[in-house]
């Protein structure tokens, strides 16, 4: 009885292990994962340089600093009124 069991239970586990071995995803190659996991960690690296060179270009802070200071005074400019040379004599 105890090797009829024991028979039956490792028929039952070569069955589940079929079946979960047939379900698994293909192994696949490790260097060749961990060449694209590199070269996607380049790409990444290289457009974030990228941006961050370009967002902290000297030039192009200067002139964007230009063109606020630009506007501001235009603003200013605009809030003033028409005859700010002709003073309103005191009553």
């Amino acid at each position: 009885m105890n090797k009829m069991l024991i028979v039956l239970l490792a028929v039952c586990l070569v069955s589940t292990h079929a079946f979960v071995k047939r379900d698994a995803p293909p192994a696949t190659d490790l260097a060749k994962q961990l060449q694209d996991l590199q070269a996607q960690f380049l790409d990444l690296t290289k457009n974030l340089s990228d941006q961050t060179a370009a967002a902290l270009n000297p030039e192009v802070i200067k002139k964007n600093l230009e063109d606020a200071l630009e506007a501001a005074k235009q603003a200013l400019d605009k809030l003033k009124p028409a005859a700010a040379g002709e003073a309103k004599p005191a009553a």
